[in-house]
């Protein structure tokens, strides 16, 4: 039984043991890991089905109680048992030929891939000994394999120089700290490193640069990497003259004033110069490869301009020459450029982008709209003329002066809307500025006579000035006009004025003499006159001399009112009464059939006058109005208190702004045309007939108004009757207390001594004779000099002095100071020929001098002389 068992026994494990040779490559190469499962569960059926055998055999007394319940329960006995056994073995053992066959098909399978490793292998090796990059592999920091390519790039004559040297000793000294970081990268995390541009050394100490790839890579079990270097010696020396050449097409680029910039279809900027990144606020790198259009163009016109760049991208549009359109910069502020465009393209002329150049003309725009503003706001008129004599821009003002839409006058020659004519003004007989400027290249000017779309003359003054091109030649000219109508009115007003002045210096000049040569003639006709009967034959010859003489000095006195010059005598008068008195003489003045209406204004009219210069004015005028309404009408005369501001001088040029008491005096007669309108005011001037008037009474109302720092105009229509407006400067100052005065004695006679001072002898004589008739005694003094030496000498016996204002050596003023200081209660009487502005200008009138004016009729000047010795006489008395 025992060598049954051992049979049995050598059996199971001879075939387990042939089981596991079989099972063993697999176990070994790790592979097919689902045929060793399988192989290992075979295994186990076979050890249990040895262990069921091995206690059959023994006959162990668990296996018999088995053995018993499985004849019991199943009707098996141990022999059965045995035969199932060998039948299950049968079956493993065809079990595993299957396996058996699988086996072989793996071992084959391996040869196969062994012979394809070792080709690709083989197929590497000549790839990496062929390869012109540089490879090697670096195990533990050292050389481990190396290319040919790479022992050339170190400059060895094979790879054994190199293999086992450290990696970096050839490497640059700039770069080793780099490497040795990408080592420890390679080692410790196993990790591609990226590609960097590094310097190698050779063994000759000489450098090369290249471009380096590097990645993990375990080499005979040991952790590595496998790098890969390209020599880019060369192409570093191409890009060094690249960058050579494009610095100096940048530097060319930069140095253009304008702004440049290219974009490609995408709309992406591929270049841009360095005014291009100081318009826009930003740095070269923070503007290439940006969308120009969604970066830089403002989005209101984003869309617009999108569109023309792409009709031109699709060649469905030329460039365009020149388009404006702004920028926006990095601070947000937008600048007009002005744009030059050009299309890129390509070898096969496909469009691949736009280059174009741009001026900014932000500040250039500016300047623009502010001299346009200037020339829109200017009130003179600014037209562009062509050599045709088109006019090709014009401001509002040109405008306003024709009262021609713009559009009606664009394009028009000049001559027609300034002239109303069909030929260039200088062919009609009219300078032409522009003409000369065009000839001459230098501004012109003249005065021109242009007409409203009524046909009403305008006076205008044209300058022009030419424009130029780059070359100097005059492309076009600014025609600047200038309405000077007003100033033209003005301008005859001023040589008006030039002439009633120049009329009154003259009679101001012949007053002097004129007036001593009527005192003597008047003075000697009085007295003859007094010696005279009333009966005597002579005495019809004595009285037309005398009233001939009266008659020439007041032809002077209104000479020198026109002039005014004559001696005025203001105080505070209320305008209202003064017209009020005069209004009671005017009824017999102007006749019956004149109604005389007054308006008097309620507010006080004080002003500071000479009221009988004013009721002179007020007879002048209503003295005129009866000579213009010869069938009768009516007179108005209205008072008002007004004030002149800045607008009324401004619409009448004149006046001084202040509050002024007005006077309207307006009639129903005929009227004036505006030729007689402009002479009114001349003296001489009238419409009358010979020997009915003068012509003086408006001169001297004009002279009076004007001595009186007052205005006066007219205004009148044929037929529409006439209205005098003046205008008097009103005053607060209370009224002047009359002074009491002595009443004056019928008697002009008296037999005070006087000081009698005059340089004029035939005036001296005559003034002599007269007051020695009426009983004074005189002295006389031949200047202002002899005057204070006689005075001197008769102190005691002289009661008043008769002075002439102009004397030789002193004036009568000097004089009669000097006698003050010796004698303080000493009463003085002046004479003089010359009017008022030019004795007072000396400054001989105080207020309270006593003057009369030559000439003057020995009654007058007896009754002044005798007013002043009694009025003397009265303050005398305590």
């Amino acid at each position: 039984m025992i060598i049954s068992f051992f049979k049995k026994y050598i059996i199971c494990v001879l075939f387990l043991a042939t089981y596991l040779f079989f099972c063993y490559p697999l176990f070994v190469n790790g592979k097919n890991s689902d045929r060793y499962s399988s192989s290992i569960r075979d295994l186990l059926i076979i050890s249990t089905a040895s262990v069921f055998l091995f206690l059959a055999e023994y006959n162990f007394k668990a296996f018999e109680l088995l053995e018993g319940w499985l004849q019991k329960k199943y009707g098996w006995d141990t022999n059965e048992f045995i035969r199932a056994f060998i039948i299950v073995a049968a079956g493993f053992a065809v079990f595993s030929l299957r396996r058996w066959r699988e086996f072989k098909a793996a071992i084959v399978e391996r040869k196969q891939s062994e012979y394809t490793l070792i080709e690709s292998e083989e197929r590497y090796r000549s790839l990496v000994n062929l390869s012109p990059d540089a490879i090697f592999i670096q195990s533990e920091g050292k050389f481990a394999f190396i290319n040919p390519a790479g022992v050339k790039l170190f400059g060895a004559t094979s790879a054994e120089e190199l293999i086992g040297k450290p990696v970096l000793e050839l490497m640059h000294s700039d770069f080793r700290g780099i490497v040795n970081e990408r080592i420890q990268i390679l080692k410790e995390e196993k990790a591609e490193v990226p590609v960097l541009e590094e310097k190698y050394l050779r063994l000759d100490g000489s450098s090369v640069d290249v471009e380096v790839a590097a990645t993990p890579f375990i080499y005979q079990g040991k952790p590595g990497a496998q790098v890969i270097a390209r020599d880019i010696t060369q192409r570093r020396k191409m890009e060094d003259i690249l960058k050579k050449e494009r610095d100096k097409a940048q530097l060319y680029l930069d140095i253009a004033g304008v702004m440049l910039v290219a974009i490609d279809a995408e709309q992406r900027i591929t270049l841009i110069n360095k005014k291009g990144c100081e318009i826009l606020g930003y740095c070269e790198e923070d503007i290439l490869g940006k969308n120009w259009f969604d970066n830089f163009v403002p989005e209101r016109i984003r869309d617009e301009v999108k569109v023309v760049f792409d009709k031109m991208m699709r060649g469905e549009i030329e460039p365009i020459e020149h388009y404006e359109n702004p920028v926006l910069t990095k601070s947000g502020e937008e600048k007009l450029i002005s744009w030059h465009n050009a299309l890129i393209a390509d070898e096969n002329g496909i469009i691949s982008g736009t280059l174009s150049s741009g001026e900014d003309i932000t500040g250039r725009r500016k300047a623009e709209e502010f001299v346009r503003n200037i020339l829109e706001n200017v009130d003179e008129g600014f037209i562009v003329i062509d050599h045709e004599y088109r006019i090709l821009s014009a401001n509002k003002s040109y405008l306003k002066m024709v009262d021609i839409p713009v559009e009606d006058v664009i394009g028009k020659h000049c001559y027609e809307i300034s002239h109303h004519i069909y030929k260039p003004c200088c062919e009609a007989g009219q300078d032409c500025p522009v003409k000369d400027t065009f000839k001459t290249g230098n501004p012109g000017t003249a005065v021109h006579t242009h007409y409203d779309k009524e046909g009403n003359p305008v006076f205008v003054e044209i300058k022009s000035y030419p424009v130029k091109n780059e070359s100097g030649e005059v492309v076009s000219a600014i025609e600047v006009i200038n309405n000077i109508t007003e100033k033209k009115k003005l301008e005859d007003q001023l040589r008006h004025s030039q002439k009633l002045e120049a009329i009154g210096t003259f009679a101001g000049g012949i007053a002097h003499d004129f007036n001593n040569i009527l005192t003597a003639i008047i003075g000697y006709g009085n007295l003859l006159q007094m010696k005279m009967q009333a009966d005597e034959p002579l005495r019809a010859y004595v009285d037309p001399i005398l009233i001939s003489a009266e008659r020439a000095a007041s032809l002077t006195q209104s000479l020198l009112a026109f002039s005014r010059k004559q001696i005025m005598n203001p105080r505070p008068v209320n305008l209202n009464e003064i017209i009020g008195v005069v209004k009671k003489l005017m009824v017999r003045l102007i006749g019956e059939d004149i109604e005389v209406k007054t308006l008097f204004s309620e507010d006080d009219l004080t002003i500071m006058a000479d009221p009988g210069q004013i009721e002179q004015v007020i007879i002048n005028l209503a003295t005129n109005a009866r000579d213009a309404m010869q069938e009768g009408g009516a007179l108005t005369i209205i008072t008002k208190a007004v004030e002149l501001d800045n607008e009324f001088i401004m619409a009448h040029n004149y006046g001084k702004k202040g509050k002024y008491a007005f006077v309207s005096v307006t009639d129903t007669g005929t009227g004036m045309d505006e030729s007689t309108k402009e002479k009114i005011f001349d003296p001489f001037f009238t419409t009358k007939e010979v020997g009915k008037g003068t012509g003086l009474g408006l001169a001297i109302v004009y002279g009076i108004i004007k001595q009186h720092n007052g205005y006066i105009n007219v205004y009148s229509e044929q037929g529409q009757g006439t209205t005098f407006n003046i205008y008097l400067p009103l005053t607060h100052k209370a009224e002047v207390k009359e002074t009491k005065l002595a009443e004056i004695a019928p008697s002009m006679e008296g037999a005070e001594t006087v000081l009698l001072a005059e340089d004029e002898e035939e005036v001296r004589q005559i003034t002599k004779t007269v007051l020695e008739k009426f009983g004074y005694k005189v002295i006389e003094a031949v200047d202002g000099e002899d005057a204070v030496n006689k005075f001197v000498e008769n102190r005691d016996k002289i009661e008043l002095l008769i002075f002439d204002v102009i004397m030789p050596k002193k004036t009568g003023k000097e004089a009669y100071k000097e006698i003050k200081k010796i004698r303080p209660d000493i009463r003085a009487l002046f004479t003089s020929g010359y009017p008022a502005e030019i004795s007072d200008g000396k400054g001989l009138f105080e207020e309270g001098i006593n003057f009369v004016p030559k000439p003057v009729s020995p009654t007058e000047f007896l009754k002044k002389v005798r007013e002043i010795l009694d009025k003397k006489r009265v303050d005398s008395i305590p």
